[in-house]
């Protein structure tokens, strides 16, 4: 077992040496998993649906990935200087977001922010924290506007009933929770490796406190909405593209129900997995199986397209960065620290 599991780790690393190859087997997989769905849905109603494709629709959809990476570099840079974090460049905060959103890192675009954080002079600690803050701040934007996409739908015969309870529900309920671990005074004392998780966690909301409590932090909030508001740009182009209609509200439900992480937190930008979530999610807003499928397909071969070039020139420069001061963190102190604000 040991032996199966170091072989396939090994293959793993072998592969993602290998990019075009990599970003070859992840687009298979998206085509086979998409494959699956229409058998599941039926090929006699994907058919149908594939007549009403309208082209231009393409071009939205390019559009809102350029948002995508404009808002979200906007943000990165933003949630990375906290606390005397490393001043990133444009430039710099651009190759690893592009780096981030292409298929060639297994680990996941945090992993690589982990990474370009540690060759920055971080500790592991400091690295999983700040990429922890940045995966909280994303949904501190995203979930309360479903949250009040799913009251607006309360009454709605095309929404399934459970989605949107557990919308109405877990949202006021997770936000408490989360507010009162970010302002809590007592610190989960680090040891097993479950304490460290749920201490690294509760670092991660106070850097979101931080940056609800400071104006000077506004961009990373503006960042992060231009970034949503580019993917759901996308997703509602891929809709379009096969004449399908859905409301601002039920998109929104469906597309925060669907993506349990954005691209950049999952292995491969997340191939194989939205290709299912994302299909199943726009039938509980009312999509048929088969509109469903067809539209996300479309709109994740786009997109996972699109990012195949600005992630392979991104990806030397990513490297570099993040071997740029291994050396010296054997020799001297992190290159920058930190710093924990006081709770009010």
């Amino acid at each position: 077992m040991l032996s199966r599991l170091r072989s396939a780790r090994t293959w793993i690393a072998g592969l993602s040496k290998r990019p075009p190859l990599l970003a070859a087997v992840a687009l298979l997989v998206a085509t086979l998993t998409a494959l699956v769905m229409t058998i599941i849905a039926g090929f006699g109603p994907v058919a149908h649906v594939v007549t009403h494709f309208a082209p231009v629709w393409l071009l939205v959809i390019v559009a809102g990935r350029g948002l995508c990476y404009a808002g979200y570099t906007w943000a990165y840079r933003a949630t990375m200087r906290l606390r005397g974090g490393p001043q990133l460049s444009i430039t710099q905060a651009l190759g690893l977001v592009a780096a981030g959103f292409g298929v060639f890192v297994v680990g996941g675009g945090f992993a690589v922010d982990r990474r370009a954080l540690r060759g920055l002079g971080a500790s592991r600690e400091q690295a999983r924290i700040r990429v922890l803050g940045l995966g909280a701040l994303e949904y501190a934007v995203l979930a309360p506007v479903a949250w009040v996409c799913a009251l607006l739908l309360l009454n709605s015969e095309q929404v399934d009933d459970g989605l949107l309870l557990t919308w109405v529900i877990a949202v006021p309920v997770g936000a408490l929770i989360a507010i009162w671990l970010a302002f809590r005074r007592h610190r989960t004392r680090v040891g097993t490796w479950m304490r460290k998780t749920a201490h690294h966690g509760v670092e991660a909301l106070e850097l979101l406190r931080e940056i609800a409590c400071h104006r000077e932090h506004n961009p990373a909030w503006m960042g992060i909405g231009v970034y949503w508001v580019g993917e759901l740009l996308s997703t509602w182009a891929g809709l379009r593209l096969f004449g399908i209609h859905l409301s601002l509200d039920r998109l929104v439900l469906a597309y925060a129900t669907g993506y349990a992480m954005t691209p950049r937190g999952l292995p491969l930008a997340g191939v194989g997995v939205t290709e299912v979530l994302m299909p199943l999610a726009y039938t509980w807003v009312g999509v048929p199986l088969a509109d469903a499928v067809l539209a996300v397909f479309a709109y994740r071969i786009v997109t996972l397209v699109i990012g195949l070039v600005p992630a392979l020139i991104a990806m030397p420069r990513v490297e570099r960065m993040t071997t740029q001061q291994r050396d010296e963190r054997a020799l001297a102190a992190p290159a920058f620290k930190l710093t924990r604000v006081a709770a009010h």
